[in-house]
């Protein structure tokens, strides 16, 4: 499975997300979070009428009042879910005739 340069980007920031907030994992909502940074992710979700500040506020007040940090902060682990989203992303591609998969893949298997 190839990722475009955009995608690992974004991946990486829902990685960085959880290890910069000592989460113990990296949640739909991290992925959710770096969506919304990502250019063919952010696109559709704007052309669908999504507010991009208000749905960074709203997963960063869930971040704060929901996730508790690592008294020892670890490298997080992503969730089965967000496995299961990027298998899902992968299959979604396929049946695209992609030969890369994008933020736009991963948004509509979230």
């Amino acid at each position: 499975m190839i990722l475009t340069e955009e995608l690992e980007k974004t991946l990486k920031r829902a990685y960085e997300e959880a290890h910069l907030r000592q989460h113990e994992f990296v949640t739909l909502e991290h992925l959710l979070f770096a969506l919304t940074y990502d250019k063919i992710a952010a696109k559709i979700l704007v052309h669908c009428g999504a507010d991009l500040n208000k749905i960074r506020h709203e997963i960063e007040t869930f971040f704060s009042s929901h996730l508790q940090k690592m008294a020892v902060p670890e490298e997080p682990q992503y969730t089965m879910g967000v496995q299961y989203v990027l298998q899902m992303a992968a299959t979604h591609m396929q049946s695209a005739s992609k030969s890369e998969m994008d933020g736009g893949n991963v948004l509509v298997a979230l």
